[in-house]
């Protein structure tokens, strides 16, 4: 086995190159190359190929590395020590001397931060067996926030949302799973909280279904505006049926009115639905450059966003920050909304979304004081929860997404498709436009986007 691992040691170097270079290598390593020859190309190593092929299937591997150790899946860390771990933990006493010398891993408390009252928390706790597996040392614990244990843990590490993956210190001294795990880590309080899965239950906020009044604001389920977005109390908008039991049905409702099968034809009408730090949303944001220069300013240009109201918060497929800029771009096509002033932040803001100095876009006419006081108070989370409405009416998930004159919805993140999807239920309007040809290249597949389409 010495020279079987010499021979892929001295093959690795070159990985690419391993269809050529294994010869030098085999010679490098005393190994017959004649011998070697004739089964790379008999039906020896065709037979082998096939053998080991029926392993991996037998195995369920489906991806590279997959390692089983007696017969069990390994996902630990891909260190030495943590190998030989794995092996010595299965082997019968009295175990090889080199395994005494292995060194243990720091025991890490973590902690399953869940409530039973949320519905779709009990899904995530899937996660917990990978988790034991990738930190050797861990002592996993499940606990409820309505246990006076649960309260105190999420107010020691400053949750706002549930569930919750919390670990101790000590996850720092595993010099196996935290560099692996490092950037999945975030500070919170006492704790590191892992992000291992999205947190969608407010356990301090109305839970829209138990007719109880959860967060003691005197309004109980649908009564509470927290609730609005809740399945419980939505109107669906084809069933003939008063659901949210406020007298009016299907498409009388007001909400219903971006739903499809209420949503009317209006030419000359353009919604975009992104996510801002979308980099598919971001190319679609670009477009519009030229798309309305095309046009003259002249569509009826309109922006929503997508993401998640959850209790009193936001959920964003990228996170807090793209919370913060979907509000701050709605602050800004609030105040700046004449001849698209607010695309001018957009297109600055672009190239680099992921900055979070954004003062510095808000320029040229756009005071960066009225997007902050917009930002931090109530307005910026109602225009953000009226703008989710939208997206949520109009079953739109996929950023970014495109629905022309009301009705017609379409894909793309380059001028050229935008204006000739555009041009297909405006034409005629615009019957010189719909002749230029714009710019079509954008370096990224066309039907890319972030989330479920």
């Amino acid at each position: 086995p010495e020279k079987f691992w010499a021979f892929l040691s001295c093959q690795n170097k070159n990985m690419r190159d391993v269809h050529n270079n294994w010869k030098a290598c085999a010679e490098q390593n005393g190994l017959d190359v004649a011998k070697l020859q004739a089964c790379k190309d008999g039906q020896e190593g065709k037979d082998l190929l096939k053998a080991s092929s029926e392993r991996a299937q037998a195995a369920k591997a489906g991806g590279s590395p997959t390692i089983v150790v007696n017969g069990k899946p390994y996902a630990g860390g891909r260190s030495s020590n943590g190998f030989m771990r794995a092996f010595c933990e299965q082997l019968p006493a009295p175990k090889p001397a080199p395994c005494a010398d292995i060194k243990p891993p720091p025991v890490v408390n973590i902690v399953f931060v869940t409530d039973s009252r949320c519905k779709e928390c009990a899904k995530f706790e899937r996660g917990l067996e990978q988790v034991k597996r990738m930190v050797a040392g861990a002592v996993v614990k499940k606990v409820d926030y309505t246990t006076e244990e649960g309260k105190k843990i999420y107010d020691e590490a400053k949750l706002t949302m549930l569930p919750a993956l919390l670990a101790d210190e000590n996850l720092k001294k595993d010099e196996e799973a935290y560099p692996r795990l490092a950037r999945f880590t975030t500070p919170a309080g006492t704790w590191l909280q892992l992000k291992a899965f999205p947190q969608v239950f407010d356990p301090k906020g109305e839970i829209c279904d138990n007719t109880t009044d959860d967060n003691g604001d005197n309004l109980i389920d649908c009564a509470d505006p927290t609730c609005r977005f809740n399945a419980a109390c939505m109107e669906v908008c084809d069933n003939k049926t008063d659901d949210n039991k406020n007298g009016k049905i299907d498409c009388d409702e007001p909400d219903c009115a971006f739903d499809f099968a209420c949503r009317k034809e209006v030419p000359n009408t353009l919604e975009l639905f992104v996510m801002s730090q979308c980099p598919y949303g971001v190319k679609a944001f670009d477009a519009m450059k030229e798309v309305l220069k095309n046009f003259g300013n002249k569509i009826d240009f309109k922006v929503y966003y997508i993401a998640d109201k959850v209790g009193s918060g936001f959920n964003a497929l990228h996170g807090q920050p793209e919370v913060d800029e979907n509000i701050r771009e709605l602050c800004v096509m609030k105040n700046y909304a004449k001849d698209y002033k607010f695309m001018e932040y957009i297109w600055c803001r672009n190239p680099q979304i992921h900055n979070p100095d954004w003062k510095g876009c808000a320029k040229d006419g756009i005071d960066p004081a009225v997007i902050e006081a917009c930002f931090n108070g109530e307005e910026g989370k109602k225009l953000l929860e009226d703008s989710l409405l939208v997206a949520k009416m109009s079953k739109v998930g996929g950023s970014p997404t495109w629905i022309a004159n009301g009705k017609n919805k379409f894909s793309g993140i380059d001028a050229e498709t935008v204006k000739t999807e555009f041009c297909k239920y405006n034409d005629k309007v615009y019957a010189a436009e719909c002749k230029n040809t714009l710019t079509k290249n954008t370096q990224m597949p066309a039907g890319g986007g972030c989330g479920a389409k």
